[in-house]
């Protein structure tokens, strides 16, 4: 005997299906970073921040790092204005903002929101990276860059607030920033750092508070 009633329930369980499915791909296009845009107001100021190694950052003219640079904004003098465009390139956002009369992208690594504290300058005066000679992390690190030394690694990842760890490769002087300390090895060609907190030893003399005058 026909079931007559086949075809519809057929059909409100294709729609129920697809109402499921579409679900799915809108939770996972809002938790997932490379497609949920970073949220960045417009007219927002940002100043560049001292994590920007050399005393700038570049504007370039898209975002990404091999993009032509149209300006060098220098720390603690430019103001740049946001115009609440963003873009993902790799695992950082990059900002379109307007900054000395150009208009381009900047790497939201080397700038902060200005009128806040400047956060990768309270962290380079707060910890210190503990070298560790002949070693390499295994696994990638979130960013890799051409150093001259171990040193200037340093300093890049004292400079950034996600950096927990460095990996310096001297036969191509590649610097690999870690967010977690991965398990290390030995190695004749590479050295590691790990941040760690700067503890001031030694005696602090308080100041007495002053006698109150005789009545």
């Amino acid at each position: 005997m026909e079931n007559k009633d086949f075809p519809r329930r057929y059909m409100n369980l294709r729609r129920l299906c697809s109402v499921d499915i579409l679900a799915v791909i809108v939770i996972i296009y809002s938790f997932n970073p490379v497609f949920a845009a970073e949220t960045v107001g417009a007219g927002t100021e940002y100043a560049v921040s001292s994590a920007a190694e050399k005393g700038f950052v570049n504007l370039r003219a898209d975002p990404n790092p091999a993009s032509p640079s149209l300006a060098q904004l220098k720390v603690g003098a430019a103001v740049l204005r946001a115009t609440g465009k963003s873009q993902l390139y790799g695992d950082t956002w990059w900002y379109e903002v307007d900054a000395e009369g150009a208009h381009g992208w900047v790497n939201s690594r080397f700038i902060y929101r200005a009128g806040t504290p400047d956060l990768a300058a309270i962290v380079t005066t707060n910890t210190k990276i503990e070298r560790k000679f002949n070693q390499f992390f295994e696994g990638e690190g979130y960013f890799k860059v051409t150093k001259n030394s171990f040193e200037e690694c340093e300093r890049l990842c004292l400079a950034d607030t996600k950096c927990t760890a460095i990996e310096f490769y001297r036969p191509t002087k590649y610097c690999s920033l870690y967010k977690r300390i991965p398990a290390s090895a030995t190695a004749n060609n590479a050295d590691v750092g790990i941040k760690q907190p700067l503890i001031i030893t030694g005696s602090i003399t308080r100041q007495e508070a002053p006698s109150p005058p005789p009545r």
